[in-house]
C-alpha cells in the first residue's frame, strides 16, 4: 500500500484509494512505533480524506487531524516533516508536490521501522 501513496489521485475514485491507503499505513507505521518504542500514538479518524472523493473537501479539521499523526509519528522516528495542511487540490503542481512530500514520509517510517 505505501506504493500507492505516490500515486497522484486524478478522479474520485482514485482520492479515495490514497486515503485508504494513507489510513492503513499510519496503522502499520503506528504499530510498529508501540512494538519498537512502546509509544502508544494516537489515531484520528482521517479516512476518508476526501469525503466521496472530493478533494475540495478536504477540511481543516481533517487536515490538522492527519499533520498531527504525522508529527507524532515523525518526532517518534526522528524524521523532519513537512507543513502538509495547505494545498490547492484544484492545482496540479501543488497537489503532486503534496504527494510526494507526504509519500515520503511515509516511506522514511516505513524504512525506519522496517514495514510497508
Amino acid at each position: 500500500m505505501l506504493a500507492s501513496l505516490y500515486n497522484v489521485p486524478q478522479k474520485s475514485t482514485d482520492f479515495l484509494e490514497f486515503s485508504f491507503a494513507n489510513m492503513d499505513n499510519h496503522r502499520q507505521i503506528f504499530s510498529a512505533i508501540k512494538a519498537k518504542y512502546g509509544r502508544t500514538l494516537e489515531l484520528y479518524p482521517i479516512d476518508p480524506l476526501f469525503p466521496n472523493g472530493d478533494a475540495k473537501a478536504y477540511d481543516l479539521i481533517t487536515a490538522y487531524n492527519h499533520q498531527i499523526m504525522h508529527d507524532a509519528q515523525n518526532s517518534v522516528l526522528g524524521i523532519t516533516g513537512n507543513d502538509l495542511t495547505t494545498v490547492d487540490w484544484t492545482n496540479p503542481e501543488q497537489v503532486s508536490s503534496w504527494v510526494n512530500l507526504h509519500a515520503f514520509e511515509h516511506y522514511q517510517a516505513a524504512s525506519i521501522l522496517q514495514t510497508g
